[in-house]
């Protein structure tokens, strides 16, 4: 039989009908009576004993039995919905409770929640072979979702902070070679909208910049461009540029200008053939002058891929060429980080400036000519010590 606990320690009593030992602890501010369970007495007196420790300590709950995926829900439904996250944000949230945080951490109770069963969750995803951009991605929502549910009142402190995610390794980025690029843009020469994949390698802009881009924040006498739009990729809809550092001027080269005259001619035409014309300003539209979706422009550009004979990869790596090529041409990494608008210079030197091997070349010449300009220096003077060497082999070989 359950020893008698003093008062205030709650109660161990058995359930012959559940076959399981019973602790209740003592009534809360609000009346109620928690319960804990286990097959032994002395696990549920352990059990006991940590909650009234935590009530002590401040660390209450009011999640009662909600499990980590039914809060999960409730946020995504009451917080990320009527919030101001972009589109594309919200979006990534919820793929990221539904196919990752759900699946792993779904059947805890919020309330018993612990560092413990996040680092867990952590080291089975690594393990499944998930990357580790994003298992970051999930501890990072993970942690703003348990921030909201602190601010609810649902839990005393967000678990999730005090666990170290994975360590960031930046993804090797591999710029397409001077070859690819030339067989890139001599396929896209042929595509009605190539003009675009010309003005990507020319500029280095996002998609989303690129399809949201209006001939009204084009200077083409001057040979400038104003990025202040981008289209919603769960749009159809232009939106302003999210960041400061995002909103920039960007060189045009001429090429680029005289194909962008002769692309607005083909399109003024287009626009006159036309029986219903959607006038969005935008430089690149469907035939009907709608804005062109992500999917759209990146079948063209695998098609492209495919006819040049280069390895498939994103039209983002012509991003990556273009913060290479910068970079190999000289250009300032503080001038390279406002052409690619990067609002953290680091991003621009760790992500999109790959050292090619050109550049590498480059600086193992250069080392070569410097030490061999000191060493042969010195060694043409008194006392030097390749002078002194010499001497002292001319010495050895008399001697012999």
């Amino acid at each position: 039989m359950a020893k008698r606990r003093a008062s205030g320690e709650g109660s161990i009593t058995w359930d012959a009908d559940a076959e399981r030992w019973v602790g209740r602890l003592p009534r809360d501010d609000r009346g109620r009576r928690a319960k804990v369970k286990g097959r032994t007495e002395a696990e549920v007196r352990r059990k006991l004993n940590e909650r009234l420790r935590e009530r002590e300590q401040g660390l209450t709950t009011t999640a009662g039995n909600m499990t980590v995926r039914q809060f999960l829900e409730a946020w995504i439904r009451d917080t990320i919905e009527p919030g101001d996250l972009a589109g594309k944000t919200k979006q990534s949230y919820e793929l990221t409770v539904r196919k990752h945080l759900v699946p792993g951490l779904g059947r805890v109770r919020l309330a018993r929640l612990t560092p413990m069963h996040v680092q867990r969750f952590i080291n089975d995803e690594l393990e499944a072979g998930k990357g580790r951009r994003t298992v970051q991605a999930s501890h990072a929502v993970l942690r703003i979702a348990l921030g909201q549910a602190v601010l609810w009142g649902l839990i005393p402190r967000n678990v999730a902070k005090l666990v170290r995610g994975p360590r960031y390794q930046p993804t090797e980025r591999r710029p397409f070679t001077r070859a690819e690029q030339i067989a890139i843009l001599d396929a896209a020469e042929g595509e009605r909208l190539g003009v675009a994949i010309f003005l990507v390698h020319a500029t280095g802009m996002r998609l989303s910049e690129l399809l949201g881009q209006r001939w009204a924040d084009v200077d083409l006498d001057n040979g400038l461009l104003r990025l202040r739009h981008q289209l919603d990729p769960l749009g159809p809809e232009l939106k302003d540029v999210k960041t400061t550092s995002g909103r920039r001027w960007l060189p045009l080269p001429p090429i680029i200008i005289a194909m962008l005259r002769e692309h607005r001619a083909r399109q003024d035409k287009q626009r006159d053939d036309a029986g219903e014309w959607e006038d969005n300003d935008l430089i690149f539209t469907t035939r009907n002058g709608r804005p062109i979706s992500q999917r759209n422009m990146q079948r063209t550009w695998r098609r492209v891929t495919e006819r040049a004979g280069v390895e498939h990869r994103g039209i983002h790596h012509l991003r990556h060429t273009y913060g290479t090529t910068l970079a190999e041409h000289g250009v300032h990494e503080r001038v390279a980080q406002q052409l690619l608008g990067h609002a953290d210079s680091r991003t621009t030197r760790e992500i999109y400036t790959h050292v090619s091997e050109k550049m590498m070349g480059e600086a193992a010449q250069a080392i070569t000519d410097a030490v061999a300009d000191v060493i042969g220096h010195r060694a043409a003077g008194n006392g030097s010590p390749a002078g002194s060497l010499d001497h002292d082999l001319a010495d050895e070989s008399r001697d012999k």
